[in-house]
């Protein structure tokens, strides 16, 4: 909560945009294509940071400003979320405090990262701010969308830096919810799938996106 009490903002969530004087910031939702997001905004600062509105934005600004956040199907992102920890040779916060987290299963990796929402948590926390005035971000994009968000940008006023959205960090979308993708028996799968919808299930019905297999 460093930066709301200083006042001061990590680049990372700052766009050189502003619509009718109001300025842009990118509220960055873990694993909901925040890269490619953070590209069409124009955020050139190479850092980003995943902190939650209420953590790092002063009730003035929150007023004044246009926020922008993505989110994605649940279940998808927390498979993403899974791949990027112990998949992808990953050695950040989670490995100095725990060590080598690769032979975590999406199981295991289910309730290892609860006890960190700010890395996998409701995507509420991001969408949303302690304000009745405005209590969530000016636009809230789903990543399953993400080929018309230059369009849908540019309907509420934001001119984007690319006509096209950059496919930055992305996962291989269509082996997502595959059971044997994941080193799991299909019963362990739909463990695994009913798990994630009872923890996120606030999410899935706030944002509209369908429980059980679907097309996966």
């Amino acid at each position: 909560r460093w930066w709301r009490l200083t006042g001061r903002l990590p680049q990372g969530v700052v766009t050189p945009i502003t619509v009718a004087d109001r300025p842009v910031f990118l509220v960055h939702n873990p694993k909901c294509a925040g890269s490619s997001l953070k590209r069409l905004l124009g955020v050139t600062a190479p850092r980003t940071t995943h902190s939650w509105p209420r953590d790092l934005f002063r009730p003035a600004l929150w007023e004044r400003g246009l926020f922008v956040v993505a989110v994605r199907h649940p279940f998808d992102r927390f498979l993403s979320s899974w791949r990027y920890h112990c998949q992808s040779g990953y050695r950040g916060k989670l490995v100095k405090r725990h060590g080598d987290l690769s032979q975590l299963s999406p199981l295991d990796y289910f309730t290892f990262i609860q006890q960190y929402p700010e890395n996998c948590g409701l995507q509420s926390l991001w969408v949303d701010y302690p304000s009745a005035q405005k209590p969530q971000c000016d636009i809230v994009l789903r990543t399953e969308d993400s080929a018309d968000w230059p369009q849908i940008l540019e309907s509420h006023g934001i001119r984007v830096q690319a006509e096209t959205v950059p496919q930055l960090n992305a996962s291989r979308s269509k082996a997502v919810g595959v059971a044997a993708d994941h080193g799991l028996e299909r019963t362990e799968f739909d463990r695994l799938r009913a798990l994630v919808e009872a923890f996120y299930h606030s999410d899935y019905v706030r944002f509209g996106y369908a429980f059980g297999p679907g097309d996966r």
